[in-house]
């Protein structure tokens, strides 16, 4: 795919508590970046995933939501190095209301950031930039919220 791919109506659910495991496939003129998007009506938005021209992981909350109670807050984007070498990537996502988890390949690499939006985030997409992402693996998952 290129720019981005809808999931919601895929997936089923909302992406408000979900598990998702996606597997890509770096290729020879590979995007320059490509993940997750999570975004709502309100125009705010999440991204997770991977550069592939800096070689690392990220989590954007930037536009995530409300950051108004410190200047320390979101300031920027979150980035960790990728450990394995090889051409997948594997990204291993869980998202609630207001947080979000990436354990990528396999674990050796760990993101996690809270957010506040105004509303919950109820659309999922993947996206590229600067190129075409292979998917070749994915799954999601509703979880449930421990305060039923």
């Amino acid at each position: 795919y290129a720019g981005t791919l809808d999931l919601t109506q895929k997936i089923g659910f909302s992406p408000r508590l979900a598990e998702m495991v996606l597997e890509f496939e770096l290729l020879e003129g590979a995007p320059a970046a490509f993940g997750v998007e999570l975004s709502n009506s309100q125009g705010e938005r999440y991204r997770v995933g991977y550069d592939a021209v800096e070689n690392r992981f990220f989590s954007d909350r930037t536009q995530a939501g409300d950051s108004a109670f410190s200047e320390k807050f979101a300031p920027g984007v979150h980035y960790a190095s990728r450990l394995l070498t090889g051409d997948t990537v594997r990204l291993h996502l869980f998202f609630d209301t207001s947080s979000a988890e990436l354990f990528a390949d396999g674990g050796s690499v760990a993101l996690t950031d809270v957010f506040f939006p105004s509303e919950d985030f109820s659309v999922v997409k993947l996206f590229a930039e600067g190129g075409r992402a292979k998917l070749i693996g994915g799954e999601a998952y509703r979880l449930k919220g421990i305060w039923r």
